[in-house]
């Protein structure tokens, strides 16, 4: 696996995409604010790190509890969004690997979904470790993986099927970090020493299948890029495969497609 080439791939993924990130998933990502608030004490005095903040949907939702928030993210075009929705917020371009930050600076570090895009996971949270206070919580989400979500299954069955999976870099295991033996060994090497995850029902609701299938094509970086790629015909054939499995989720003329999340708060 050639690291350097994935976080190359992503990034450039995300220059491109972050509009249509924004535009689709701010109907699902910030579904996780409500348990991420109950980890957060109300204190104008303490200080947030939403890292990898994308559209900066948790940052918004952090500070209604935080009295300073700070937003980082490695693609300017995700920054120039997060600025442009919610100016009273400062946000970063910046690595996330190498954090031009001092130490003890964060009661609070989150990652909405965030790990999943990173290159070398263990050199962030290795990073996060150092610029977040004694006592301060890391909290990071992840996506369930298909055996436990029916938009997962989905769409990997559709890629399964049909997709030439060759075409884009190889990177990170997509799931890794739902395993609690991965999490605990790998953040324990680190210094953090008390875990818990709780399981979120994140769900799309939507008139429109097209809406789920033009989120993930549009506004994915690993995903999406990868059904870019492939020939018409195959680009066909995924849309096709997931529209009909999608009509099987539809319930008076919405389509309800869960796509469970899971919540690390560690310390």
């Amino acid at each position: 696996m050639d690291i350097n080439k994935f976080i190359q791939f992503e990034h450039k993924a995300w220059q491109k995409k972050s509009l249509a990130y924004s535009r689709y998933f701010e109907l699902l990502t910030p579904q996780t604010l409500p348990a991420i608030l109950e980890n957060v004490t109300d204190s104008k005095d303490s200080s947030a790190l939403d890292l990898a903040c994308g559209p900066g949907y948790i940052a918004n939702g952090i500070s209604r509890k935080v009295g300073h928030v700070t937003g980082i993210d490695f693609s300017s075009t995700m920054i120039d969004i997060a600025r442009s929705k919610y100016k009273d917020i400062s946000f970063e371009v910046g690595n996330a690997e190498k954090l031009e930050l001092a130490d003890s600076t964060f009661d609070y570090v989150i990652i909405n979904f965030g790990v999943l895009h990173f290159g070398n996971p263990k050199q962030v949270f290795s990073e996060i470790f150092r610029v977040l206070k004694p006592k301060g919580k890391l909290m990071f989400t992840v996506w369930c993986p298909a055996s436990e979500s029916l938009g997962m299954e989905i769409i990997y069955s559709a890629i399964t099927k049909f997709a030439n999976t060759s075409l884009i870099p190889e990177g990170p295991d997509f799931f890794r970090y739902v395993n609690p033996e991965t999490v605990k060994s790998e953040l324990e090497d680190i210094g953090f020493s008390s875990f818990s995850s709780q399981k979120i029902d994140t769900h799309w609701i939507i008139e429109d299948h097209n809406i789920f299938i033009n989120a993930y094509i549009e506004g994915g970086a690993r995903l999406g890029s990868l059904i870019e790629l492939q020939q018409t015909s195959v680009k066909q054939q995924i849309r096709e495969y997931i529209a009909q499995r999608l009509e099987k989720t539809k319930v008076e003329n919405l389509y309800r497609v869960p796509v469970p999340s899971l919540l690390w708060v560690i310390q």
